[in-house]
């Protein structure tokens, strides 16, 4: 994401929309469209959908990489950089992931063409009753 992101084609794109926007809905709008513009190629070599979900579900599966490693957080700042969108403190940022709004998109250790996103831990079992 971040060297699709980075292209010459995505920034002048991105720099015509908040050059000529107004912002609000629209903008916001138009700007996750452009997002997702790149997301839909690039995510399904990675083994999510290339869709919204898809991108919800890929934040999901990686936030708590970003958090504990310092490689990855700095990649999510650089992609935040290439959007034009600053980092949130982490306060915020976990808030944030939870309410699934972001379209934070970092990129680490995943290999291209892994055939499914990273596995979770189960859900524990209900501890028994007395």
């Amino acid at each position: 994401l971040r060297d699709a992101f980075a292209s010459g084609l995505f920034q002048r794109k991105l720099q015509q929309l908040e050059s000529t926007s107004v912002r609000g809905a629209k903008f916001m709008k138009e700007r996750n469209e452009l997002y997702l513009s790149v997301q839909k190629v690039v995510l399904p070599r990675y083994g999510f959908e290339g869709s919204p979900q898809g991108v919800l579900d890929m934040v999901k599966a990686l936030t708590p990489m970003v958090m504990i490693n310092k490689e990855m957080r700095q990649l999510g700042d650089e992609i935040d950089r290439l959007i034009g969108r600053g980092r949130q403190p982490a306060a915020a940022q976990n808030k944030t992931v939870q309410n699934a709004t972001r379209y934070e998109v970092p990129r680490g250790n995943l290999q291209q063409n892994d055939a499914k996103p990273p596995a979770t831990d189960p859900e524990p079992e209900p501890t028994p009753r007395r």
